[in-house]
């Protein structure tokens, strides 16, 4: 991914009370709204009238804003505003990205990121109204807008800015302790407060907290305890309700059984426990509910297996269970949440596809990859889903969680902090609920979330291609369009901005050389220049020789950062928060590099470090890490799974040894919930989502952005396994990822051909920075069976690379070149000159 300046990301706001340690479901409560300004902007400049790469003005009652440059900002002046505050604005786009409000105080006098909030605005062109919350508590002295990402055009019509008040008192978390459950409650003023729970009287000290109890039935399996404080001042009441499960309580229970699952349900179908193998694995409870409110019902058993709930607020309810799966249907007239999982045993693994990844002792909604408000994501943007699982694995026993409908909102929570108890919370929400919990083994019997993936998949397959956007031919020449898009005169950039060196990189000078036949005259050739090396150039300018020593230098100073167990050490910013200095991804990376160094040239010493890193890398269970220029160690990536993958393959092909190819489908199991399986949007499936977090742990939030590059080596590792695994439908995928990746190719202006750096979903936008289309030319290439890359061949004795198809035949290297083309080969670390013949068959000594 590229810094970028657009975040075009929606998200939930809890303000004030949401840390990593902490997680508090219940925002705090809002009292109060006082209007302390309103800019109708009928008045010529009305205040915002300072600007920055823009230009604004005020004509026919609106505020308009428009940009040429990147990062516009308007300012509003003589600001003295007490925070917190509401912000209410009615505006309309057509510009790229989302808007952003930045403030600072007397005591931070300067703008900066941890003081910004983000407000996703739509660019369809019409009126819409948003409403933020700057989560301040000081006085804000400045207030600058940023109206959109980069260039184009914003009216406003009002803007509203409420001071708002909130409760003094704050129920901040809740749990069980043996027969009691126990609340914290905050007082967030400088006054000591009176209140009253539960005939109970309490003071609490200004700034401080208390501990409130109250006491459990606990012959009772399913209860609801509700705290309701009331305090002595002229303050509303505060509630929160607590939902709490004994289970050792014992009742005239409704028994369902099949297979190794058996239900036992509550009478009033309040709630239920479930077993698995006769062990008791979880709790559903609620069945269902309504808001806070527990939904009871009269219980009609259909068979053995099989019931039928019935209650005056739904529709038609019935749960069924079959061998290792509940069934769950529910229709309701409003929305309901159902069924409430929770799981009473340490988590090994966790998945929310496209949020959370986690792994042993693992926390959600945390801000180890996400310091902003953004980072408290129980409840996610519905578009946040990449798949429709939730999955939790423990040490005896595994659970899943499936639906197809995905308007349902799902709910997460690792441990369960909406009431305090259970180890894992899950749930869903919405009208019509079909819904599938799913049980096996657990991870001491190696059942782990990559087996729940791919048992997905399987049941309801891969989603059908997207349509191709283009001819072959068509696609093709936008490729080529692209590539000028890029190019300066000393050679091409990475991405088509100027920020981006033009320079002479073997990438782009061997797929024009594929593509057209075409060798350009360049005085030097640097390495690289896509995501997806293309080295071919070297061999057929007479430069091999220079490939080989980049190749082997960079193997050798690999291997000196190496440390002697294999790993390597993360020890810039990006290490902080995380438990540990490496991650699987961070050692993929000179992973991978040493074992192409070893594949490609023979070396001896990078094939072993290579090996001794994958041998280290077993260690992990969690893809993440691999995008530590600008993302922490900690946060899951897709690009980690890529390089786990292609490095797993590479030691397969080198040693033959299957331990490396069921390592290789593993990791490559472990991208798939990167990848969007479903779509409501023109270009959707097949997305590729890059990172679970943020750039810096603030902005962008790339959770819900796809980065198609980032997919597209993903897809390259699977389309390599696809070879030799035929048990997923690896090429598949990879077609998916790459068709997606050619809808959002730039069709037309400056940067016609180009690929950008992030696509918004909602809006159907495409974001900066605009990459060279090499990758695309490599896939279109490959899927029609044409030369791309470099080739080797190797008998154990010998190791032949070529820049064509090779293989060893009698002890003699036998090429498919292009008659009359000079080329170059390596045959153990020998340049060898040729001629072709078009079939060139050449003898191994010389």
């Amino acid at each position: 991914m590229k810094k970028q300046f657009l975040i075009p990301i929606s998200f939930l706001l809890f303000v004030l009370t949401c840390t990593a340690k902490n997680v508090n479901p219940f925002p705090r409560q809002i009292i109060k709204k006082t209007l302390v300004k309103k800019f109708d902007f009928d008045k010529l400049y009305d205040s915002w009238d300072d600007d920055i790469n823009c230009s604004s003005k005020i004509k026919n009652g609106n505020l308009t804003i428009v940009s040429t440059n990147a990062d516009p900002q308007v300012i509003l002046k003589n600001v003295s505003y007490q925070a917190p505050l509401q912000i209410v604005f009615r505006a309309k786009s057509k510009a790229l990205g989302t808007a952003q409000f930045f403030w600072a105080t007397p005591d931070s006098p300067m703008p900066s990121s941890d003081k910004m909030i983000n407000v996703p605005t739509l660019s369809d062109g019409k009126w819409h109204t948003y409403s933020k919350i700057i989560p301040a508590i000081e006085k804000i002295n400045f207030l600058r807008l940023d109206p959109f990402g980069a260039q184009g055009e914003m009216k406003i019509d009002f803007m509203e800015i409420y001071k708002i008040e909130y409760h003094p008192l704050e129920i901040i978390s809740v749990a069980k302790k043996n027969d009691l459950v126990e609340a914290v409650v905050t007082n967030h003023t400088n006054k000591k407060i009176n209140f009253s729970c539960e005939e109970k009287k309490y003071k609490i000290a200004p700034l401080n907290k208390i501990k409130i109890t109250q006491v459990i039935d606990t012959n009772i399996p399913f209860e609801q305890i509700t705290f309701k404080i009331v305090p002595d001042a002229n303050i509303p009441t505060l509630i929160r309700p607590v939902n709490i499960i004994n289970l050792n309580a014992e009742t005239n229970w409704i028994n369902l059984e099949s297979g190794q699952l058996r239900l036992k349900i509550m009478p009033d179908g309040s709630g239920a426990k479930v077993f698995y193998k006769d062990k008791l694995t979880a709790a559903i409870f609620p069945l269902a509910k309504f808001k806070n409110n527990i939904l009871k019902f009269k219980i009609v058993a259909l068979s053995s297996n099989k019931i039928k709930l019935i209650s005056k607020k739904i529709k038609s309810f019935t749960i069924e269970i079959e061998e290792n799966f509940i069934n769950y249907k529910l229709n309701a007239n409003k929305k309901i949440t159902a069924p409430v999982i929770r799981i009473f045993s340490d988590i090994e693994q966790a998945l929310l596809p496209g949020v959370e990844y986690l792994g042993k002792n693992e926390k959600s909604s945390t801000d180890l990859d996400l310091k902003i408000p953004e980072h408290i994501r129980f409840k996610p943007d519905k578009m946040w889903i990449t798949m429709p699982l939730i999955a939790f694995v423990t040490p005896n026993f595994s659970l899943a969680l499936e639906w197809i409908n995905m308007n349902l909102q799902p709910y997460f929570a690792v441990p369960d902090f909406f009431d305090g108890q259970a180890n894992a919370y899950s749930a869903l929400e919405g009208k019509n609920i079909r819904a599938k919990i799913k049980f096996n083994d657990g991870w001491n019997n190696k059942f782990t979330l990559e087996n729940f993936i791919e048992l997905f998949v399987k049941s309801y397959g891969l989603p059908s291609l997207p349509k191709p956007p283009r001819s072959p031919k068509k696609q093709f020449d936008l490729c080529m369009k692209g590539i000028e898009s890029v190019r300066g005169s000393n050679g091409w950039g990475h991405c088509a901005d100027d920020h981006f060196p033009k320079l002479y990189y073997a990438d782009y000078a061997s797929l024009i050389w594929r593509a057209t036949g075409k060798i350009e005259k360049i005085p030097d050739l640097i390495p690289g220049g896509g995501h997806l090396p293309s080295p071919e150039v070297f061999f057929i300018t007479g430069r091999a020789d220079k490939w080989l020593k980049i190749r082997i230098n960079q193997a050798k100073e690999i291997i000196k950062s190496q440390k002697p167990d294999g790993s390597f050490i993360c020890d810039n910013k990006f290490r902080e928060g995380h438990f540990e200095n490496t991650a699987s991804g961070f050692c993929a990376i000179p992973a991978e590099n040493l074992l192409r160094t070893a594949y490609f040239t023979g070396d001896k010493k990078a094939l072993a470090a290579g090996l001794k890193t994958l041998d280290y890398i077993s260690r992990f269970r969690t893809p993440r890490g691999s995008q530590t220029w600008e993302i922490p160690l900690h946060t899951p990536d897709i690009l980690a799974s890529a390089r786990l993958t292609k490095s797993y393959i590479y030691a397969y092909k080198l040693t033959g040894e299957k331990k490396y190819l069921t390592a290789a489908r593993k990791w490559a199991l472990t991208g798939v919930p990167f990848v969007y399986l479903y779509g409501n949007q023109p270009i959707m499936k097949y997305a590729t989502i890059a990172v679970l977090g943020a750039t810096g742990w603030i902005a962008p939030n790339w959770i819900g952005l796809p980065v198609q590059w980032c997919g597209l080596v993903y897809a390259d590792a699977v389309l390599d396994l696809a070879e030799y695994d035929k048990t997923f439908d690896w090429k598949k995928l990879a077609k998916g990822i790459y068709i997606c990746g050619e809808q959002m190719q730039y069709t037309s202006g400056k940067t016609i051909g180009t690929l950008p750096d992030s696509f918004t979903l909602k809006t159907q936008t495409r974001n900066i920075y605009d990459i060279g289309p090499l990758m695309l030319m490599q896939f279109q290439r490959r899927f029609a069976g044409k030369p791309t890359g470099i080739y080797v061949a190797r008998d154990g004795k010998n190791v032949i690379t070529a820049p064509f198809p090779v293989k060893i035949k009698n002890g003699k290297a036998v090429i498919n070149a292009k008659k009359g083309l000079d080329y170059q080969i390596i045959i153990n670390r020998k340049i060898k000159n040729i001629k072709s013949k078009g079939k060139d068959v050449i003898e191994l000594k010389f």
